[in-house]
């Protein structure tokens, strides 16, 4: 309809060092993206990317009177993006204002971008990287579609 949408690229502090040691760099980026959320008038925007925890972390709630969070329902589903320890995890997701709400996202595993886990018994993605090793993959998150209708 000639509106524009705000695609905000997120890519959030990680856990290292102890999820409640870390919970204040996540909480502020949280409130960074509520604050750019707010500068963009709430409207036409998809927050999207690496949130460096499961759709029901507690920060999430900072931004949940802006932003639905379209993770949650695959969470919910045990689906996800990484895979730690031979555990899926749904870390990247999306999260979209109001007038947006009419999506749905998916987690896509391509077979090429999977590998065997000798470890861990399964399929995980394919990393580029393991320490300084290259072993020429893409990454070890499997990419996430956002589907607007």
């Amino acid at each position: 309809d000639g509106s524009n949408i705000n695609f905000i690229v997120n890519h959030h502090p990680s856990k290292y060092g102890g999820e409640e040691e870390s919970e204040a760099r996540r909480n502020a980026a949280m409130e960074t993206l509520r604050n750019i959320c707010d500068s963009l008038g709430r409207d036409n925007i998809v927050a999207m990317g690496d949130f460096n925890d499961t759709p029901d972390g507690n920060q999430f709630g900072l931004v949940g009177d802006i932003l639905e969070n379209k993770g949650l329902p695959l969470h919910q589903e045990h689906e996800g993006s990484i895979r730690y320890k031979g555990k899926w995890e749904l870390i990247d997701f999306f999260m979209v204002s109001s007038d947006v709400r009419s999506s749905e996202m998916e987690v896509v595993r391509i077979p090429f971008l999977m590998t065997y886990d000798r470890k861990y018994p399964g399929e995980k993605p394919l990393r580029t990287y393991s320490g300084p090793r290259y072993i020429g993959g893409v990454s070890d998150h499997c990419p996430i579609v956002l589907k607007v209708y």
